[in-house]
């Protein structure tokens, strides 16, 4: 049996596609013969990768925004699995070519403190646009505080300082930002005095 290669896949999966157009599916059409593999790539409708080809895509700066956090509210709940740290939003700012408006004063972060250092995010929070629509933000995350972050949290200690990577999923019915539905974003963030703050860039791909 041949490894399954990412050319193998793309001219298998075209095939696999175009008998399912057809009214049927062959389970046989993701295999390869190594033997007759050259001619079949020669020979193969659809786009032929080369195995060390990556799929092209861009990243575009959707908007910044900051999130200011009731830190010394926050709710500490520590178990054998690691710590979790509930802390609250208290508002903010949004601000970037596609996105501006606030951040509304409800919502927060449930994040969980790993014993190796890494700080799991989940964020639930709501942006106020300058022209009226809703949307509803969550995401998950992480942040790496170091090895001894978990430790540091534990005594009271600083933790190492690091960005934080989220990969937001956005939600509204307003009819100008239908759009934020569909696109994958990330995120990649700061700690900043009294809060966090993002970059959101959403992930176009021609593939």
């Amino acid at each position: 049996m041949s490894t399954l290669t990412r050319r193998k896949f793309v001219i298998g999966a075209t095939a696999l596609g175009t008998t399912a157009a057809l009214g049927g599916c062959s389970p046989s059409a993701v295999t390869s013969d190594p033997d007759t593999e050259d001619e079949e790539s020669e020979n193969e409708g659809g786009t032929i990768m080369p195995d060390d080809t990556t799929y092209p895509y861009t990243a575009e700066h959707l908007f910044t925004y900051d999130a200011m956090l009731d830190s010394p509210g926050a709710e500490v709940i520590v178990t054998n699995n690691g710590i979790r740290n509930i802390v609250y939003v208290t508002g903010g700012k949004v601000w970037g070519p596609k996105v501006n408006g606030t951040v509304r004063p409800v919502g927060g972060d449930w994040c969980f403190i790993r014993p190796d250092g890494i700080l799991v995010l989940g964020v639930r929070i709501t942006f106020e646009t300058d022209d009226g629509a809703l949307i509803y933000v969550q995401y998950s995350g992480t942040l790496d505080m170091g090895e001894d972050g978990y430790q540091n949290i534990i005594e009271g200690k600083p933790t190492k300082e690091s960005a934080i990577f989220t990969q937001p999923i956005l939600e509204t019915d307003h009819p100008d930002y239908l759009w934020l539905n569909r696109i994958t974003c990330f995120g990649i963030g700061r700690i900043i005095e009294g809060g966090v703050q993002y970059d959101v860039y959403g992930l176009h791909s021609e593939v």
